[in-house]
């Protein structure tokens, strides 16, 4: 049992340490500089203000006030002469209270109260809990768990027994304590939520929830905030791509493809057709099929008049394809998968209409950790480990073929890989 109250204290620890993120403590700061104090003073009324009407809290609002001060003390000598200061300083804010709003959510979702844990939770459910949890780990961070917080072994001592650098260790039993919380969290949430989300890190569906009262319908509801995205930058949606894919790679996605001459490409998420116009002008016929109508409606302007191969636009979902089984000579997708609330089961699909010795393509960022990005475009996932998909496509007898990665700036990773169903 009393091991039991050490991964308990442990879990609690782990699940509180976001808490006291975002306070800060400026008192000595704002006495060394009480001269930059007196240009920032005209406006801390009105920046005050903003970030009050923002977050609703006077108490709140003061902290995250003097955050922004902070920042503009410390960065006030590199203020562009030719920019003005109020406009600085509202920039400054207004990030400022993005970021706050990012990380409630993030921290709402991953945090578990201990009253929560205490009321919900009887001491025997803890224990076979905490077993279970223990019992996903990989060996390694078992082992590193059980030293470290069974045995109270000095980092010295597991580095010796691990034959690995302090240093090493202490990254390892980090990333172990992390997984360990995984894996307890997932436990506690609804079976239907695990089961989809057991395969990526929570930090995903943590940007958009907001407390534990989760509901069947959480996923659809993320979808909606991708279309009405995709619906509002419709016109820029080029611009957008243009950021991910040169047109360097789609020379190098073509070359892979090969030969397309009067093949029946189904492109899946086409937005506003710039891929279908690169089949099309290779003799293919394409199927474009898209959520969004206006998206739909561009690429039916950009793409119809081409004769080389024909093109039909489909207003369809990605998870009730409107097509027979094994009609389809080339599966596409490109940096769709990431939008969609059950990515694997998109593929089961993609799989059901692909022709036998046909194929699937999929273009998608590698897993990333650019979260204010993923915000930006209302990306559900963070990317995926290409191990992942390689998996959901083995349950469907796809067998990968060929796999590249790009740089796409932004500290994200391009990947393709084209999938061959077998025979």
């Amino acid at each position: 049992m009393g091991q039991n109250v050490v991964f308990f204290i442990i879990f609690l620890n782990l699940a509180k340490d976001f808490k006291n993120r975002f306070v800060y403590s400026i008192g000595n700061q704002v006495l060394n500089k009480k001269n930059l104090w007196n240009r920032l003073h005209d406006y801390e009324a009105e920046i005050y203000g903003l970030i009050k009407n923002a977050v609703g809290n006077a108490d709140l609002a003061k902290d995250l006030f003097q955050d922004v001060y902070l920042q503009a003390i410390v960065n006030l000598d590199k203020l562009d002469p030719e920019r003005s200061l109020k406009n600085w300083l509202i920039t400054v804010a207004r990030n400022r209270i993005i970021n706050y709003f990012r990380e409630r959510k993030r921290r709402e979702f991953e945090e578990l109260s201990e009253s929560m844990l205490i009321s919900e939770i009887k001491s025997d459910d803890i224990d076979l809990i905490i077993t279970r949890a223990l019992d996903k780990l990989p060996d390694r961070h078992r082992e590193i768990i059980r030293l470290r917080e069974i045995e109270s072994r000095s980092y010295k001592e597991i580095s010796d027994m691990l034959q690995l650098s302090e240093s090493a260790i202490t990254s390892l039993l980090k990333r172990s304590r992390s997984l360990l919380k995984k894996h307890v969290t997932l436990q506690l949430l609804p079976d239907w939520f695990s089961e989809q989300s057991k395969d990526f890190n929570l930090d995903d569906l943590g940007r958009f929830i907001n407390s534990f009262d989760l509901s069947e319908n959480l996923f659809s509801a993320i979808e909606q905030q991708s279309q009405i995205f995709f619906h509002h930058i419709r016109n820029d949606w080029n611009k957008w791509q243009n950021l991910f894919i040169k047109e360097t790679d789609f020379t190098k996605v073509r070359h892979i493809l090969g030969d397309l001459r009067s093949r029946l490409v189904l492109d899946i998420g086409c937005g506003t057709g710039t891929w279908a116009n690169h089949f099309l002008n290779l003799g293919a016929n394409i199927i474009a099929l898209d959520l969004n109508d206006s998206m739909l409606r561009i690429a039916k302007t950009i793409n119809s008049p081409i004769t080389s191969g024909n093109f039909m636009p489909v207003r369809s979902n990605t998870y009730y394809l409107p097509l027979g089984s094994e009609q389809i000579d080339v599966v596409f997708f490109s940096l769709v998968l990431h939008h969609l609330a059950d990515p694997e089961r998109a593929i089961n699909e993609a799989a059901r209409v692909v022709r036998r010795a046909g194929k699937i393509v999929i273009i998608d960022f590698n897993r990333h950790r650019n979260h204010e990005l993923a915000d930006q475009m209302k990306d559900l996932w963070l990317g995926f480990k290409t191990g992942t998909i390689v998996k959901w496509c083995k349950k469907n007898k796809i067998k990968l073929e060929t796999e590249n990665f790009w740089d796409s700036g932004y500290n994200i990773e391009i990947f393709i890989q084209v999938y061959k169903k077998l025979k």
